[in-house]
């Protein structure tokens, strides 16, 4: 039988695991947010480029049949 010392000491070492553990996630969860606004970033520069290479086409083919 486990004396009151004992018992406190586990839930210490359990208590400590489970910080451990919720540390690791909210780590996890920053390094998924700090990607997830990379791709947005990304997401956004190539909409841009989209858009300007839109209207480059949309010139030269309005040039093409001016000719």
């Amino acid at each position: 039988m486990p004396t009151p010392l004992e018992d406190a000491v586990t839930a210490m070492q359990a208590m400590h695991a489970a910080q451990q553990a919720f540390n690791a996630i909210s780590a996890e969860k920053t390094d998924r947010q700090t990607r997830i606004a990379e791709l947005n970033a990304m997401l956004v520069d190539a909409n841009s480029t989209l858009v300007a290479a839109r209207a480059a086409a949309k010139i030269a083919v309005k040039a093409a049949f001016a000719l």
